[in-house]
């Protein structure tokens, strides 16, 4: 057939090409989300080649909190080093430079493109009929191309992780194909490879029984054989796991964390949270294994934040469970009736559900309900569904049809319409955050971020009722993460944040209070709080007049900031104001002692010495601040006015 000459000759520059054609309006898109933890905010992948030996020592996250309790927030912790040494060493020759990583994403991309289409055209052989392998796997593999639940791996730098992790096991599962001699450097690039995609994202361990399956099913290898072909695998996982276990230690991480925002099956009793029932978790698990296979069929909206209540808590007796639990079921008998007679089929079910099984909060926690980067490995078994109904249909017509192939086509190409659009979203934290807070309503998490980005935005605007508006779009948004998550500390801070930019100090300082009696620890809270009563000090003082206020506020500030120079300058000017000129000589004295390269310090202090009566004191600083600056007499005039 001609199609299949063509497909033989340029099949692999096509999935290549369109891969990165997909992908391409990524290219100029910066660092977003989670590239902070890895990247833009990591000191070991900053400090570039000198970083590598701390990216291997430590738990991933380490690099980004700097402190091994944080670290280990996640529920086992995260050991994941290759790619953040892959970052580490972009930044060594490039620096910060999104389109270096976002680049390097989708090369990676398009080549495991390529090496899902190579598998297919050679497992399906055997499977179907030599005229329909390469028609039939270019198909499944462009469906592999053209999906949009991989827009968030690919176009997240951060993502790699999720790219390598396959990529090395698709290397590994080429290099173990029964057509080929394992030779002893056959063996050793599997085993290179393989590793390398373990320490890049521990799902990858997933092809240790995948790869073996595949050639029990579709090669019909004995069992004995297809572990002995695989061993390679099954020495790289033991020396990850050990290496994992000398970082990480051992075990999942014991109890899940009491926060929600790290353990999504929590719920509010009213005063605190308490865990999920058995009934609401497995009602809840079943909700989200249905999303997933919602998402490999009809992949709109998308969304890159499923944390709750995105998906609210259901009971095992709702609907909705028992559906996805009927389909669940469904697909398991299919599976087990068809491990002979379609064994394509089989092998595609089997794949899907082990790579998704790591995701599913069954075994362990992973610190969210569902994201949509955890079926970029799973969907592989849907590529391999696709042959199994490609050929199929082909079985029950004489000859090649072209029916199916146009079907899949226009399937393929309202796939690639959808991943070219969501790209865009995948611009930078405002445009990705204010796009999915339309689909993500739910999520505490989302508003809080939301919240975050309009609050740093706001500030930098001049028009005064403009940046009010988006502080008060902001505001809501931050309160809706509290109506969700009534003890998230950070929404507690933006909150503050933004009342604190509305000039409702009060109301600030309260919901920053708020925060420190979630956590008496949050130095973030009690920073911006001393900011907020000295800023608040200020306004009471300056723009209403009101002393008593403005001391009252700025003694408060003092016991939360002792050394700030602001803070005690304030308190001189008003205890100067007060008449408490003692008070106001020391703390301009103070102010001076905390900046004593600054002319304005010294200036203050001899003002208020000469307004207590001391004047020979009072012109000794004066000259002294002279001699800093020259023009401090008018620089002092012009400020008072």
């Amino acid at each position: 057939m001609a199609i299949g000459k063509v497909l033989e000759k340029w099949g692999v520059w096509i999935i290549f090409g369109l891969a990165i054609a997909i992908y391409a309006n990524t290219l100029g898109h910066g660092y977003v989300q989670d590239d902070a933890i890895v990247i833009t905010e990591n000191a070991f992948t900053k400090q570039g080649l000198a970083g590598i030996p701390g990216l291997l020592k430590h738990d991933t996250f380490y690099g980004f909190f700097e402190d091994e309790s944080k670290a280990g927030l996640v529920a086992g912790g995260r050991y994941r080093p290759f790619t953040p040494v892959m970052f580490a060493l972009e930044y060594e020759l490039f620096g910060l430079n999104p389109l270096i990583g976002h680049l390097m994403n989708v090369i990676l991309y398009a080549l495991s493109c390529v090496l899902v289409f190579l598998l297919l055209k050679n497992l399906l052989s055997g499977s179907i009929r030599p005229e329909r392998i390469m028609p039939v796997a270019f198909a499944a593999a462009l469906f592999f191309v053209v999906h949009p639940v991989h827009t968030e791996a690919v176009a997240n730098i951060k993502g790699r992780d999720e790219i390598m992790a396959l990529l090395g096991g698709l290397l590994a599962f080429f290099l173990l194909l029964p057509k080929k001699t394992l030779t002893p450097m056959r063996w050793f690039a599997a085993f290179a490879v393989f590793s390398m995609g373990l320490f890049s994202k521990e799902n990858a361990i997933i092809f240790v029984a995948a790869i073996p399956l595949a050639f029990v099913l579709l090669k019909k290898m004995t069992v004995k054989n297809a572990l002995l072909r695989s061993s390679a695998l099954f020495v790289a996982a033991i020396l990850f796991l050990i290496a994992r276990q000398s970082v990480l230690g051992m075990g999942l991480g014991g109890d899940p964390p009491m926060e929600l925002m790290n353990n999504p099956f929590l719920k509010w009793d009213g005063s605190g949270y308490i865990p999920f029932s058995g009934a609401e978790k497995a009602g809840t698990i079943l909700v989200i294994l249905f999303y997933y296979l919602r998402l490999m069929v009809v992949p709109w909206p998308l969304t890159h934040d499923y944390y709750p209540r995105q998906i609210d808590v259901y009971q095992l007796a709702d609907p909705l469970p028992l559906l996805s639990l009927l389909i669940i079921l469904t697909l398991i008998i299919i599976t087990i009736l068809n491990l002979r007679r379609n064994p394509l089929l089989s092998f595609g079910l089997l794949f899907f559900a082990m790579a998704l099984f790591p995701y599913t909060n069954i075994l362990f926690p992973i610190g969210t309900n569902l994201s949509e980067r955890f079926l970029y490995t799973p969907s592989i078994g849907a590529s391999f569904i696709l042959a199994w109904a490609l050929n199929l249909f082909l079985k029950k017509r004489k000859g090649i049809s072209a029916v199916p192939f146009y079907a899949v086509g226009f399937i393929c190409l309202i796939f690639a319409v959808i991943t070219v659009h969501r790209n865009f979203a995948w611009k930078d934290n405002y445009t990705l955050f204010t796009t999915d807070i339309h689909t993500s309503t739910g999520s505490a998490k989302l508003h809080n971020a939301v919240a975050g980005e309009l609050s740093t935005r706001a500030p930098e605007i001049t028009d005064e009722t403009i940046r009010d508006s988006k502080l008060e779009r902001a505001l809501v948004h931050a309160n809706t993460a509290l109506e969700i998550h009534p003890r998230y500390k950070n929404a507690m801070l933006i909150r503050g944040n933004i009342l604190f930019y509305l000039r409702r100090y009060e109301e600030a300082i309260d919901a920053y209070q708020q925060a420190l009696r979630v956590d008496r620890q949050y130095e973030d809270a009690r920073r911006n709080m001393g900011i907020a009563y000295r800023d608040g000090g200020r306004y009471f003082g300056e723009q209403m007049g009101n002393i008593s206020k403005a001391l009252e506020f700025l003694e408060m500030a003092v016991e939360i900031l002792p050394e700030d120079y602001e803070t005690l300058r304030l308190l001189g000017v008003a205890h100067g104001f007060s008449g408490n000129h003692n008070n106001a000589i020391d703390y301009f004295q103070r102010a001076a002692n905390a900046e004593p390269d600054l002319a304005p310090a010294w200036f203050n202090l001899g003002t208020a010495y000469m307004a207590a009566g001391e004047t020979e004191r009072g012109q000794y600083y004066h000259s002294r601040a002279r001699e800093m600056d020259p023009e401090i007499d008018n620089k002092m005039r012009s400020n008072a006015q």
